[in-house]
């Protein structure tokens, strides 16, 4: 890891995360930064950027708060070795973690003092790297355009760490608490907030719906900048586009075994009087980008895997899942719209919720129906609440039958 001397403006150079605290700087990237080269190289013919002069204020103030090494994202890294950049994407969220204090520099956060209004406004909420910015540090101090406290989010009082920055201590003007602010700006549990030890046990689908809203340049970094808070380790292929995304999916099914992931643009989620369209045609199993999770924070895992048999696992096509299952055969128009063709589908349970409340949890399935002969399923239609596979006209199917043990092969070449 790589480090400036706040006092010196030098680079000193760890092997891993150092013991020593350490303030680390989240902000938007603008268009005068300074790279690693050029601050290295040619540090003098770069001083007039706001880049610069960002980073020596952020050192200036960090040395203030009593800390000798900063860390910057701009500087920090040499972009030119791919080795490196890999390194610190897949390191970041850590990095992020184990920081003392994060500086939340909001360079369009121009009025003096809390204004909530202005602060929900700022353009660094819509941003898909700072996300993990924002949840991996138990300790953020967030600053104006010139660099004034304008409040703090830190973690739980029970939190441990000696090396995390504790407001309101000495001469480190925190402000005051904004975390309950951040919940209604961020729509992210407030518990997730105050400790990143939550965050594991609440459903991909939710955590999801987090970046739902947020961008990035690249279009890979929308897959990247998500890999700390899904505990994912992956390379990183720019270039790949959309892949990106879709890699990162199959890595949180093979890793964690959480089928929320396959819980998004589902009308019935969050409108339980949608009509049901039966068609013939597949839909893809994978989402294309965070943007289909915007309703998954209503999504809740269950502890306890009761339908699987065994965990899911990624096929050279789709996803293998051994599993108790519910069959019935339905009535659908053909794609001409002029014909009707009769349909086998099955409802797959998925171990996941629509409420998290206990009394209102209803219970999400993935519909799938046959691609041709064999084991091999056709894409989703729909994930489906408040199932009751016991009633006579539950989606206008007459019976289901259930399988204790079936194995399905569910296609995502349409992805």
């Amino acid at each position: 890891m790589r480090l400036l001397d706040t006092e010196t403006l030098e680079f000193e150079e760890f092997v891993d995360v150092p013991e020593e605290p350490y303030a680390i700087l989240s902000h938007r990237w603008g268009a005068e930064e300074v790279s690693y080269k050029e601050y290295r190289k040619t540090r003098a013919l770069v001083k007039g950027r706001s880049g610069y002069k960002k980073i020596v204020k952020f050192c200036e103030i960090a040395q203030q708060r009593g800390y000798r090494l900063a860390w910057v994202d701009t500087c920090c890294i040499d972009k030119r070795s791919s080795a490196e950049l890999s390194e610190a994407i897949n390191s970041m969220y850590r990095w992020y973690g184990e920081s003392a204090e994060c500086f939340v520099w909001l360079e369009d956060y121009q009025v003096s003092g809390l204004d909530k209004t202005a602060l929900a406004q700022c353009k660094w909420f819509t941003r898909g790297w700072t996300l993990q910015e924002l949840l991996a540090p138990s300790c953020c101090t967030f600053f104006s355009a010139s660099w004034d406290v304008v409040g703090h989010k830190h973690g739980s009082k029970n939190h441990t760490d000696t090396r995390v920055c504790q407001p309101g201590r000495g001469k480190r003007e925190c402000g005051a608490d904004i975390t309950p602010d951040l919940a209604r700006i961020t729509n992210i549990n407030l518990l997730c907030l105050t400790s990143r030890d939550f965050i594991p046990y609440v459903s991909a689908a939710e955590r999801m719906s987090w970046a739902s809203n947020r961008v990035t340049t690249r279009l890979e970094d929308r897959a990247y900048s998500l890999l700390g808070l899904f505990q994912i380790n992956m390379p990183l292929l720019y270039g790949e586009g959309a892949k990106a995304f879709r890699r990162l999916q199959e890595e949180i099914i093979k890793e964690h075994e959480d089928l929320s992931i396959l819980c998004f643009n589902d009308p019935l989620l969050f409108n339980p009087k949608a009509e049901i369209l039966w068609d013939t045609r597949a839909e893809p199993i994978l989402a294309k980008s965070p943007d289909a999770f915007r309703e998954g924070n209503r999504v809740t895992c269950s502890t306890v895997k009761r339908a699987r048999l065994e965990p899911a696992l990624i096929a050279s096509q789709g996803i293998r899942m051994r599993l108790c299952a519910y069959e019935t055969v339905i009535e659908c128009p053909l794609n001409d719209g002029m014909q009707v063709a009769r349909l086998r589908v099955y409802a797959l349970p998925l171990d996941c919720s629509q409420e998290a409340r206990l009394a209102k949890r209803r219970p999400l399935y993935l519909i799938v129906s046959e691609a041709g002969s064999g084991r091999r399923r056709a894409c989703r239609k729909f994930t489906v609440g408040f199932c009751d596979f016991e009633s006579e006209d539950e989606f206008g199917v007459p019976h289901w039958n259930l399988h204790e043990d079936k194995t399905f092969y569910i296609t995502s070449a349409c992805c």
